[in-house]
């Protein structure tokens, strides 16, 4: 690394697009503890991304992994997505899970009964796994600030008591 490299809110390693910066054709990326920069921006920018890019479908997943880093990237690169009933079931992992395309819903017409749930795309899959663990983070120092918040004494006296 160069000297003059920071690793401040969206600031790159090796004098690429900051982290939290995109284009047409790059992903705005990710690691959590950017101060100002929590997973739910992330996923507002990633959602604004998608809707420029020209990138082909399957290519996405890989993409917004390359941007990554740290512990967010290495569970892309072990994703596992469930392969469709009719491919002989198993999982993709890593690379192959995220170049997946959804799979509709399948629906045996003469009985009407689910033939094959609906598989997520490599990306969904990504973005749900780092919602379950990350988004959760964020939701849980909100309430832990909140509570300290409505929970502050001063000397004796509670925030409403004190206020008034």
């Amino acid at each position: 690394m160069n000297g003059g490299d920071q690793r401040g809110q969206g600031q790159s390693y090796g004098g690429g697009l900051p982290l939290s910066e995109f284009n047409k054709v790059v992903p705005p990326g990710w690691r959590p503890g950017i101060p100002g920069y929590p997973i739910k921006l992330f996923f507002e920018r990633l959602k604004l991304w998608y809707r420029v890019t020209d990138n082909a479908e399957a290519q996405l997943g890989v993409l917004v992994a390359g941007r990554l880093q740290g512990a967010p990237q290495k569970i892309a690169l072990r994703l596992r997505l469930p392969r469709p009933v009719a491919a002989g079931g198993g999982y993709d992992i890593g690379d192959e899970a995220l170049i997946r395309l959804s799979q509709e819903q399948l629906i045996d017409a003469a009985t009407n009964t689910i033939v094959q749930e609906y598989i997520p795309s490599g990306l969904q899959f990504l973005c749900q796994a780092l919602r379950a663990i990350y988004g959760l983070q964020d939701q849980d120092r909100t309430t832990v600030a909140l509570d300290s918040f409505y929970e502050f004494k001063r000397g004796h006296l509670g925030l409403a008591e004190f206020a008034q």
